[in-house]
């Protein structure tokens, strides 16, 4: 994401969280003198939506590392429930996920000038933007909803505890 900054110096990059890397990337955004880089602690579980819909983006990332592969990140669904443009620096089952969700441009994780380009794309283009954000939503809304994914969880427990 820092590598995109670099490139995308009139776009603000809002990085939230307390992460393992936060000091590294804390040092390396001074290091580089990226002043559009937002690096904020993390948020209360109930100021999570008003980031993501204060936001004209959001990037759901993964290091690019095979066992990932198999990892789709809770953000994910969140984001595209939220009704936000994604984009996904994901592979495996996130990116599967997000190519059928249509709510996303895909790019390979760890590509800063992959993520520059899409950065770029989806400013000059608020047609996608709507159009990702409204196939996000519409896609999030029967996958991403509690109470029907816990009966699907509760359907199979049912049969066992029956048997």
């Amino acid at each position: 994401m820092l590598d995109a900054a670099a490139r995308q110096p009139d776009v603000t990059f809002l990085l939230v969280g307390d992460g393992a890397e936060r000091k590294r990337l804390l040092a390396e955004r001074e290091r580089r003198g990226l002043h559009n880089v937002i690096m904020r602690s993390s948020v209360s579980k109930a100021e999570v939506p008003g980031v993501y819909t204060a936001a004209d983006a959001c990037l759901v990332p993964l290091r690019d590392v095979p066992i990932f592969e198999t990892f789709v990140p809770s953000k994910l669904f969140d984001v595209l429930a939220a009704g936000r443009p994604i984009i996904g620096a994901v592979r495996g089952d996130a990116r599967d996920i997000l190519d059928r969700s249509g709510g996303a441009l895909l790019v390979e994780p760890e590509r800063g000038d992959q993520l520059a380009e899409a950065v770029d794309r989806l400013r000059g283009d608020s047609a996608l933007r709507q159009r990702l954000a409204a196939s996000g939503r519409e896609f999030a809304e029967p996958h991403h909803d509690r109470e029907a994914l816990a009966g699907r969880y509760l359907d199979p427990l049912r049969e066992v505890v029956g048997a």
